[in-house]
């Protein structure tokens, strides 16, 4: 547990000071009491200690995690990823990356190693130390060293102004030139030239080519790119492409953002220009250079309707995805998935069904920069929600020109349909009625659930008769589209349609869509039968025949038919009944996110994603992790982009964000 010395102070004006008194004789400097003479830039006397801790931003008891070797503004620097033991200066939010110089400033750290270190923080995202700045004045300052006695005189001291040393902050913008380089001109966090700030290069998520389209025109191509929301490469960015016959074309493309808000530092954005016919290559001018970039050809198998459902990750919720399959199947829908991460079992089921023709599964990458190690800079920290507006441009795009209609969920979202028997009856009925809608908008209620953990027993109906609360609901709704008429779109709805056309909201008293919550966990068996009713006891609507009985077994039966399959079967006995990353999962985006988002206080909010949550593993239970080979350019005059290919899967121990 770490423990957190409340604080009080301005730049460098600490409440918390070790007292020197005859503390230095104390210290044991051991073999690297020499680093110290050799270090002939400090700015304090050595042996001040007294001065330095109250100078210092942070002092911390920490455990080494990792290590990597990188350069900085010509310096060559050991960035290490951390676990903070005990802070005894600074906040619970002091960063866990730490930067330090190699060379006589250096100092000597091994992964697994724990020790005492203080240093200054590097903007909000890294911290930075060296040799003079450590308290402890020695190259190794390892905690089992330190004095008992000096630790016990850490006291809740007030640091005067007097005590700062004067030439502190002179030093570090000169001498420590190397920080300057860390926060930049102005003191703003963190590498911003490395890590693409503005002028850092974007990640190409994925690229189409389309020989003909209905709302594209011939020979078009589309790109999803994630960049710095600032990001002015975007605006230098040339296609070109060639065929078999040896002619060439370039391009420089439209692009827009996809995302109306600026909570996160990279987005995603569309790009759209025009190639040549019977295109076989595609890349992106450089300036100097070219880089050629994989596309693929969209889906031309038509389809009424398309689900596409954001990107799961850590996925183990069984009863979800079999519900979801069956529904969608069940109401004429295609469902698109993407995985980040997911336990195998549940994989292993879910390309059964892609065998099947239910759905189809594709890796969704994270954003990966090979020009900056993630020690340094994560961009997945700084996208929303996975990338999701990606992943659902994606899906439109790879379905433009095959689907009437898509519809964009969450795995835990159900819809029944209330006009017609189909979704494709009722999306027809409200687009016709409505000419010049762009998009359907459905409101959303959250239905606590209680969740079936007696798999033998499973039964499609009883994921309605574990309904046992409906709460009012904040949530933002879900949308379905034309494809002809939109070319991207945000996580919740598409924030740029064409001209003339406009959103149309379905009432609520006409349909919804739910989300399914686990509230609590107990057995079910399957004697309870299919309900013929569907009482609610709150929320928008009180229908009786929310999920017809017609229906209700007719999943049934075509549950009971796939699990016919020996391999089904056989998998069905590895799957786990807890819900361990779900849990985990909830309470870290409860902490980092949505209690912020439903008390209406955005500017404590973090980009709301995954990677900001602990994912430990779960012993017993493989993952199928998405992976590809990466790849970055860099030193070129126009631009730098970043990429992947050979997207696939990989069965690991443990789940990753």
């Amino acid at each position: 547990m770490q423990k957190v010395h409340k604080m009080s102070y301005t730049v460098r004006i600490a409440t918390l000071c070790l007292l020197a008194s005859a503390t230095v004789a104390q210290l044991s400097l051991g073999s690297n009491e020499q680093a110290a003479t050799d270090c002939l830039q400090c700015p304090n006397p050595i042996g001040d200690i007294k001065a330095l801790a109250c100078a210092v931003d942070w002092i911390s008891k920490l455990r080494i995690l990792n290590k990597t070797t990188t350069t900085i503004g010509g310096q060559t620097v050991d960035a290490y990823t951390l676990e903070h033991l005990d802070i005894l200066k600074g906040t619970l939010e002091i960063p866990s990356l730490m930067i330090v110089p190699n060379g006589p400033c250096g100092l000597v750290l091994n992964v697994d190693a724990e020790y005492l270190i203080s240093g200054v923080l590097a903007g909000k995202s890294a911290l930075f130390t060296n040799l003079c700045l450590q308290i402890l004045q020695t190259a190794e300052p390892l905690l089992d060293k330190v004095n008992k006695g000096l630790l016990g005189e850490v006291s809740d001291l007030l640091c005067s102004v007097f005590d700062i040393l004067p030439t502190l902050d002179t030093w570090l913008a000169g001498n420590g030139g190397l920080l300057g380089h860390l926060l930049g001109a102005n003191g703003n966090p963190l590498l911003d030239g490395l890590i693409g700030g503005p002028s850092g290069a974007p990640g190409v998520v994925d690229a189409y080519y389309y020989p003909n389209s209905s709302s594209l025109g011939p020979n078009a191509v589309a790109l999803v790119v994630t960049a710095h929301v600032n990001s002015q490469e975007l605006k230098r960015l040339q296609i070109l492409g060639w065929n078999s016959t040896g002619h060439n074309s370039y391009d420089y493309p439209f692009y827009d953002r996809m995302i109306p808000h600026n909570v996160c530092k990279w987005i995603s954005f569309e790009i759209v220009g025009t190639t040549l016919p019977n295109m076989t290559q595609l890349a992106v001018g450089l300036g100097d250079r070219y880089e050629m970039i994989p596309y693929r050809i969209p889906n031309y198998r038509k389809h009424g309707v398309v689900t596409c459902i954001a990107p799961l990750y850590a996925n183990e919720q069984w009863q979800y995805a079999l519900f979801a399959a069956h529904l969608y199947r069940r109401y004429g829908s295609f469902l698109q998935l993407y995985v980040r991460s997911m336990i195998h079992p549940l994989f292993e089921m879910l390309k059964i069904y892609e065998r099947e023709g239910y759905l189809q599964i594709d890796p969704w990458m994270r954003v990966k920069l090979k020009t900056v190690h993630e020690a340094f800079f994560n961009p997945n920290l700084h996208v929303e929600f996975r990338n999701q507006a990606a992943a659902y441009t994606d899906c439109l795009l790879q379905y433009k020109e095959s689907a009437e209609f898509i519809s964009f969920m969450d795995l835990d979202d159900v819809q029944i349909p209330r006009i017609g028997k189909t979704y494709f009856e009722e999306y027809s009925h409200y687009f016709f009625e409505n000419p010049m809608t762009s998009y359907l908008h459905y409101v959303k209620e959250s239905d606590q659930a209680a969740r079936q953990i007696m798999m033998d027993d499973f039964t499609m109906s009883q994921m309605y008769t574990g309904i046992v609360e409906v709460l009012p609901s904040m949530e933002a709704g879900r949308f379905v589209v034309q494809p002809k008429n939109i070319n991207f779109t945000w996580v919740h709805f598409p924030f740029s349609v064409l001209e003339n056309m406009k959103r149309y909201d379905v009432s609520s008293e006409e349909n919804f869509v739910a989300r399914l919550k686990p509230l609590e966990e107990y057995p079910f068996t399957s004697s309870q039968g299919i309900p013929q009713l569907f009482s609610r006891k709150g929320g928008m609507l009180r229908k009786p025949d929310f999920l017809p009985a017609e229906d209700a077994n007719w999943l049934q039966a075509d549950l009971k038919r796939m699990f016919k399959n020996p391999e089904i079967r056989a998998i069905w006995s590895r799957m786990p009944q807890d819900q361990f990353y779900q849990k985990l999962l909830t309470s870290c985006f409860h902490e980092n996110y949505f209690q912020h988002y439903f008390n209406s206080n955005p500017e404590k909010m973090t980009c709301p994603g995954p990677e900001r949550c602990n994912f430990p593993k779960n012993p017993g239970i493989e993952c199928v992790n998405a992976h590809g080979e990466y790849y970055s350019t860099s030193g070129n005059q126009r631009m730098n982009i970043h990429y992947a290919t050979q997207s696939h899967f990989r069965v690991e121990d443990g789940c990753t964000p």
